[in-house]
């Protein structure tokens, strides 16, 4: 019997021990029915409706594990994600990093978001839905010939902020002195190659976060530089702001990106300008009901062209109610209005690259479930 209570003294005295280092399973579904209409000026493709299940791309399912541990006065802490996509039948990482930090700040690496793409996910109280402006359900949503990265002056995705979803990086972030903090990545972007060459990115936070008399506020700095052989001076800038207080929350973001191409194939001496802006609200009540109203904007000049020969406008309007049912469980429905504009009408023929103009209508009710 003593023997018996000495074995089982020690195994209780060492399940502290062994929670401290065993890693958290998590994952989350996220699934919408998505119904399109699309009216475009290109008549092979006019007048296009249909209705989908599937999984949200902005947001979509995962699975994954996650933990930390903790030596002299520091953290290690861990993630290996995966994604899980039914509606493309794909499964690949989405995040997989080591975060080691102490008073000094933290080291990040491995695959993550970059400092600049997280502020406009931060910013849209909808990211987590087909209505989010990263805009990635609604590239896939329009046919393709209406590719909406393709306008960008970095082929960046976004409407109302850019986006290049999860990079291989390596960062560091300061820690937080009264609010502030900075963050800097640097990483290759393998999507985008030029001239046969991958693009670098250096990509910088800057932000001040502060809670006070029932108010929250943030201010918010983001600026990328970009190089690869067949550009040059190719840069992102956006600037960014939220305040909530009692249940209503407004953000704002504005970004400029800007690059000129320098392979003789483009002969594009001048640059190609990008301007990107969003405006939300929100009002939480009954501490389970939200309702979210988003508007973004993206217009993009090809300076080496005379006139409206290459500006284009595109804009998203849309209106969300979530409401959630259980801390891991929630529903929405959503509605959105994506329009984009060539601003010389004779380019609006099926002639042209990209289609001329469209206008789409997204409606979506879905679901999130997670754990």
């Amino acid at each position: 019997m003593r023997k018996l209570f000495v074995i089982t003294l020690g195994m209780l005295l060492a399940v502290p021990a062994i929670a401290d280092v065993m890693p958290t399973i998590y994952g989350k579904v996220n699934r919408e029915v998505q119904m399109r209409d699309l009216d475009s000026e290109n008549a092979a493709t006019k007048d296009l409706k249909n209705i989908r299940a599937n999984d949200v791309a902005n947001s979509e399912s995962r699975i994954g594990v996650k933990g930390e541990y903790q030596f002299n006065d520091h953290t290690a802490k861990y993630v290996l994600e995966l994604g899980l996509n039914s509606g493309t039948n794909t499964i690949g990482i989405r995040e997989s990093y080591v975060d080691i930090g102490g008073f000094w700040g933290s080291i990040i690496t491995g695959q993550t978001y970059a400092a600049g793409d997280m502020v406009g996910l931060k910013l849209d109280p909808l990211s987590g839905t087909s209505a989010g402006l990263e805009a990635v359900d609604i590239q896939k949503t329009l046919v393709d010939s209406y590719d909406i990265a393709s306008d960008h002056a970095l082929g960046a995705y976004g409407i109302g902020y850019t986006y290049r979803s999860r990079q291989e990086l390596i960062g560091y972030r300061t820690p937080n002195f009264a609010g502030f903090q900075y963050y800097t990545t640097i990483d290759n972007d393998d999507s985008v190659a030029l001239a046969g060459n991958t693009m670098t990115v250096w990509s910088n936070q800057a932000s001040f976060e502060k809670e006070m008399n029932g108010m929250n506020l943030g201010v918010y700095a983001a600026y990328d530089v970009l190089s690869s052989g067949g550009l040059k001076d190719a840069s992102v800038m956006g600037f960014g702001a939220s305040f909530g207080m009692m249940g209503f929350g407004l953000t704002g973001m504005y970004t400029k990106s800007e690059a000129i191409y320098t392979d003789a194939d483009l002969a594009m001496p001048k640059p190609l300008e990008t301007t990107q802006m969003m405006v939300t609200g929100k009002y939480t009540f009954m501490d389970t009901n939200t309702v979210a109203v988003t508007y973004g904007k993206m217009s993009n000049e090809d300076k080496n062209v005379t006139g409206n020969a290459a500006k284009n406008n595109q804009s998203q309007i849309a209106a969300a109610f979530i409401k959630e049912l259980h801390k891991n469980v929630s529903v929405r429905a959503s509605y959105g209005i994506v329009e984009k504009e060539q601003e010389d009408t004779t380019l609006n023929t099926d002639t042209i690259a990209n289609g001329g103009g469209f206008k789409a209508t997204v409606a979506a009710v879905g679901t999130t479930i997670t754990f």
